[in-house]
């Protein structure tokens, strides 16, 4: 269960508290345990500007790229290399794994940045 709640700042900026129950339970007490998740918002152009997807979502998408796509090669190439019965079909397997982790985190970053500029424009 979310309750929202925003206000506004006097730089012109909206701050926005979502509070958030999450699933677990206090096991001492059995009661949700709320916590609140506080994100600020400018309202002008720049602000929209700011939040566009750069260098800084590049690199972390490259991080998680080679992260997950490290651990998907691990798991399905693993026993092949570990044989030494590696081809230059799995090297080829082995650079593109990758590309799929990378494309869906640079992709996220994109669509929320879309969200936040249309939730500004309105």
């Amino acid at each position: 269960m979310a309750k929202n709640y925003s206000k506004k700042l006097k730089n012109g900026q909206t701050e926005t508290h979502i509070s958030i129950t999450p699933i677990q339970y206090n096991k001492s007490k059995m009661n949700p345990v709320p916590f609140i998740v506080k994100r600020v918002i400018s309202n002008t152009a720049a602000g929209a500007e700011a939040l566009r997807p750069g260098w800084r979502t590049v690199r972390r998408s490259l991080i998680i790229a080679i992260v997950v796509g490290g651990t998907i090669i691990a798991v399905n190439q693993g026993d092949v290399l570990l044989a030494g019965a590696a081809t230059p079909r799995v090297f080829v397997k082995m650079l593109i794994t990758p590309c799929v982790p990378f494309c869906v985190s640079f992709y996220g970053a994109y669509v929320m940045y879309r969200r936040i500029a249309a939730t500004l424009r309105e």
